[in-house]
């Protein structure tokens, strides 16, 4: 069962959002989100990108003058093993991302504010791969 996010913005910005529970991935039903904990670290990702894209959407959608009510975006991590010629497994790993765009816009308004959906910083940082540096900090004696 791939991990599955919904995310749910109105044109006011309020945002909610929708997970399947970690605990639980054979289940197909999603859950409201109301802490972190329910939340698995791909869960977060998609939860991360799906917020990002319709911060993006939605500002585009106002400072245009477009008739974008309410944005939802569902997305899905899948993960494929994949036997390697070496014997090893190799993943194929992919985020599949749908819109759906409430309002009343025509074609080609809802066809660039999905070219916009695209056009957010989680996007290219996901689309493009980031270095992470990561250092470890001795810890200071602490008083007595």
């Amino acid at each position: 069962m791939p991990e599955r996010v919904v995310v749910k913005q109105n044109k006011d910005f309020a945002i909610g959002y929708w997970a399947n529970d970690p605990h639980q991935p054979e289940s197909k039903d999603l859950q409201t989100v109301t802490s972190i904990f329910q939340l698995s670290p791909y869960t977060m990702m998609l939860a991360s990108l799906g917020a990002c894209s319709t911060i993006v959407v939605q500002t585009f959608a106002r400072n245009h003058s477009l008739d974008l009510e309410e944005i939802e975006i569902t997305l899905e991590y899948l993960r494929e093993a994949q036997k390697g010629s070496d014997g090893i497994n190799n993943f194929r790993e992919r985020i599949v991302q749908q819109l759906a765009l409430h309002g009343d816009l025509k074609p080609d308004q809802a066809d660039k504010l999905h070219t916009v959906a695209q056009n957010c910083s989680i996007h290219h940082m996901m689309e493009r791969g980031i270095e992470i540096q990561s250092e470890l900090l001795e810890k200071e004696a602490e008083p007595l």
